[in-house]
């Protein structure tokens, strides 16, 4: 505050900047007092934000944009004030929101200039392809497909709750007997509530069928399987999935059996399910060891 009384007697840092963007634009300012004025409103910006306060930053970028643009043009063109503060909000608005045709709209509705449209458009075009991110987190980088949709739907809405299990100490007779009257190729195996693997037809069918009714299915199930839980998507899963080499997942809370999450009921590609590479989709909580 001290420093801004230096400047000026209005008040030019707090609010919403309209009076420093006025001030910033009489010819007589020395770009000295531009850029110290510039700098106070980035921090008092930055500390309204930081503490929690709100406003938006729109205004904000658009003053910035403004006074950086003033200066710029006091090197360049000193005759010409009016055409790059023009120039350096389309520039910031760009950057900031990612939305270079609405910063030109609102270059072309604030100023009322239509010379002022394509230097607006260049501007803005050039601080999109610089920068990758927005100022607000709710918005979204890209449309997204009906697949990424779908691998985004949490797994605990997904879970298939109503699969038959096995039991450990059930023989593989059983197991052979269950996988064929579920038409399955796999099985969670649990006790009580408690999940404890994953008992497949391939692991099944690796020993001898003499051995059968005399092995127990606690000896065969695999234990190396993920285990999902309620707080993934399904995007984890499909992850978890194709490393794993199967084609189902376990859901469980706290080690007690939710139920499971089958990549064909929910049209996952087919190379999810085998050794391709993972697709380009968004960020999965799951990651393989």
């Amino acid at each position: 505050m001290l420093l801004e009384t230096l400047l000026s007697t209005d008040n030019l840092v707090l609010g919403p900047g309209y009076d420093a963007l006025r001030w910033s634009l009489d010819p007589d300012r020395a770009i000295l007092a531009i850029v110290t004025l510039g700098s106070l409103r980035v921090a008092g910006n930055f500390a309204v934000v930081a503490g929690g306060g709100t406003g938006g930053l729109f205004v904000p970028l658009v003053i910035q944009g403004a006074l950086v643009g003033r200066c710029v043009g006091e090197v360049i063109d000193p005759g010409n004030a009016s055409l790059f503060p023009v120039v350096g909000m389309a520039a910031f608005l760009g950057a900031g929101y990612r939305v270079p045709l609405a910063a030109v709209a609102f270059i072309a509705e604030f100023t009322g200039r239509p010379g002022f449209i394509v230097p607006g458009l260049i501007a803005a075009v050039v601080a999109q392809l610089v920068g990758r991110t927005s100022l607000s987190p709710y918005q979204a980088s890209g449309q997204v497909g009906h697949l990424e949709r779908r691998l985004l739907l949490p797994v605990a809405d997904i879970t298939s709750t109503h699969m038959p299990t096995v039991a450990p100490t059930a023989t593989l007779v059983e197991l052979h007997q269950h996988l064929d009257g579920i038409n399955c190729q796999a099985v969670a195996v649990v006790d009580h509530d408690t999940y404890l693997g994953l008992a497949t037809l391939d692991e099944l069918t690796r020993i001898d069928r003499h051995r059968w009714a005399h092995t127990e299915v606690a000896e065969i199930m695999r234990t190396d399987v993920p285990v999902a839980t309620p707080d993934w998507i399904l995007l984890d899963a499909m992850i978890a999935i194709r490393h794993a080499h199967t084609d189902r997942l376990a859901v469980c809370d706290q080690h007690r059996y939710r139920g499971l999450i089958k990549a064909a009921d929910h049209g996952l590609p087919a190379r999810v399910r085998g050794s391709g590479p993972t697709p380009n989709l968004p960020s999965a909580r799951y990651v393989p060891e």
